[in-house]
């Protein structure tokens, strides 16, 4: 049970759930009723292990900062999930939540890519540039409530009938996202100083 806890603290599938209940918002606003059991499962699937998976990257490429940051929080620097786990993890779920998505249809599946591409850029480099950082991170919090009236709407005008209800939400999303990454950009201001610290110290050294 413990390394279960972890595992979901690693990959934090509360978010995914989250995200798929924002995406059933979504389709309701736009289909004006519950969406198929088909779509329900997939969306949620989708959600649940695009999320999980990029979270567990993120906390890969983070380990050091968050020892520095002394983020006991996380399973891999409490030392209770490895690495090569975290890893593992991605190379499974994420591909996986992409097939999901092309079962849903084809609007879907293509901001499903863009998105877990910028996802995985993010987690490896984007991050470092931290307002285009803070507006990825509001978009993930965004995109969901569009992805659920995409994903009920079968014709090619599927952006062109989404209501405007959606895009107010998305919109709201969006600018809440912008304000917690920014604050939390504060906070894990003096471990990320560290950091950098210490890597001019070795790059001085090898020279």
């Amino acid at each position: 049970m413990k390394k279960l806890k972890a595992i979901w603290q690693l990959m934090r599938l509360e978010h995914g759930v989250m995200i798929a209940v924002a995406i059933l918002v979504g389709a309701l606003i736009a289909g004006k009723t519950l969406p198929s059991i088909k779509i329900f499962i997939l969306t949620f699937l989708m959600a649940l292990f695009l999320e999980g998976s990029t979270f567990a990257l993120n906390d890969y490429y983070d380990l050091e900062i968050d020892k520095k940051n002394k983020r006991n929080d996380r399973p891999l620097v409490r030392g209770e999930v490895p690495p090569k786990t975290a890893l593992f993890l991605f190379i499974i779920l994420f591909p996986l939540g992409i097939i999901f998505s092309y079962f849903i249809n084809q609007t879907c599946f293509i901001i499903a890519i863009i998105t877990a591409i910028f996802a995985v850029i993010y987690d490896a480099y984007l991050k470092k540039i931290k307002l285009l950082g803070n507006f990825f991170i509001a978009y993930v919090m965004a995109i969901p409530f569009i992805f659920g009236g995409v994903s009920v709407i079968e014709n090619k005008a599927v952006f062109v009938d989404l209501p405007p209800a959606i895009m107010i939400v998305a919109l709201i999303a969006f600018l809440a996202g912008s304000g917690r990454e920014i604050m939390k950009d504060v906070m894990d201001l003096e471990g990320d100083k560290k950091h950098l610290l210490m890597l001019g110290s070795v790059f001085r050294l090898n020279i």
